[in-house]
């Protein structure tokens, strides 16, 4: 499917503000947050940064001339994921783990989440290439071995695939449709992170889909991502070209290719954001897919919950070890056989001053790995 619709940012003439509402059809404010480097639309400025939570946002004024990009989609992708399976997914999320910070509570999490929309670009074009290739053609080699077994020679029969590679020529003549590119720069990484988007699911753009929501706009403009775009159409291009020779394998595929009438789409993805604060004050935000409802941030323990479980936990073992000592001296004094249950109980305290290092493990450990996924 292809839509091609051309819009312009209008500038009001008697301000350095861009018009979005003529353009978007909602009224929509611009910011700018230098914190992320994103820019985005939204019906009300925040306090925060609606993608990474930090306060670092500013009003965008004519620098909205310089943006890669500033027209509306021409397809959104609707929300499947409702706000009560979000806020159940913040849940297990929040509890998944011992010692989390303070700021982290369902109740925070989800005054916080914001639906939102990022972009993407899909592009159509013509191709004309030759192209050249070896096919693999599955063949069986059949041979047999013999085995005695149960006191006579049986003959058994050995089947074996092996490939049979050939050159083969052609060309290309096509339209391909609806391939993927990123309209922001850390598209391949979120998609990592939260999973692919299903395009099947996509609607024409209208107004209505994104009140109460914010908008991030392109980081990169369709010229810029068309390196990607290319690489799609050639590996759609090489199993087609497979497909064409009746191959089941095909390696060292080399074409020339030439495009030609592009004509490129953006379309909407749907995502929720939120976003907690550590013991320190730093923000980590969170993103939840729209479709599949995949979770992805960083977990960070708490140092100062650990701390007072540590204190408490020290306090019991230095008790533990007072009544031990008070046992003993019960023990000597009254001249009772009460002595091995002072040293009992002295080991005791020491085991539970040993574990007194547990929590900072236990938080060490859950930075540590947070850090390194």
């Amino acid at each position: 499917m292809s839509f091609i619709l051309c819009y312009d940012v209008l500038m009001d003439e008697h301000s350095d503000q861009a018009d979005w509402t003529a353009v978007w059809g909602e009224h929509l404010t611009a910011i700018a947050c230098e914190a992320c480097n994103s820019t985005f639309l939204l019906e009300q400025p925040p306090s925060n940064c609606p993608y990474c939570g930090q306060k670092s946002i500013a009003p965008l004024a004519n620098e909205a001339m310089h943006l890669a990009h500033t027209q509306p989609p021409e397809l959104t992708i609707p929300f499947l994921i409702k706000e009560e399976q979000v806020a159940q997914k913040l849940q297990a999320f929040s509890k998944r783990f011992w010692f989390a910070p303070s700021d982290m509570t369902l109740a925070h999490l989800r005054e916080r989440t914001r639906p939102f929309f990022l972009p993407m670009w899909l592009v159509d074009s013509d191709a004309t290439a030759q192209w050249g290739a070896e096919m693999g053609f599955d063949y069986d080699v059949v041979s047999h071995r013999e085995k005695y077994r149960s006191g006579k020679w049986e003959t058994e029969q050995i089947i074996r695939t092996q490939i049979r590679w050939e050159a083969r020529v052609g060309t290309v003549e096509r339209r391909y449709d609806n391939h993927p590119a990123p309209a922001l720069e850390e598209h391949d990484a979120l998609r990592q992170k939260i999973g692919a988007f299903k395009s099947r699911h996509a609607r024409p753009f209208s107004p209505n889909d994104i009140k109460g929501r914010a908008i991030r706009l392109p980081d990169r403009a369709p010229e810029d991502a068309w390196t990607e775009a290319e690489a799609s159409i050639k590996t759609a291009a090489i199993d087609q070209c497979r497909q064409a020779s009746a191959a089941e394998h095909i390696r060292d595929f080399k074409w020339a290719a030439q495009f030609s009438n592009k004509e490129w789409t953006q379309l909407l993805l749907p995502v929720y954001t939120t976003y907690y604060q550590d013991d320190d004050g730093r923000t980590h935000p969170l993103i939840i897919h729209g479709q599949n409802g995949r979770l992805h941030g960083m977990r960070r323990a708490s140092s100062k919950k650990a701390k007072r479980w540590s204190i408490t936990i020290a306090a019991i073992a230095l008790l533990t070890l007072c009544l031990s000592m008070i046992v003993g001296a019960i023990s000597l004094a009254a001249e009772e056989a009460i002595l091995p249950f002072a040293v009992i109980i002295f080991f005791g305290g020491m085991i539970i001053a040993m574990a007194a290092l547990i929590p900072f493990i236990i938080v060490w450990y859950v930075n540590s790995k947070s850090e390194k996924e």
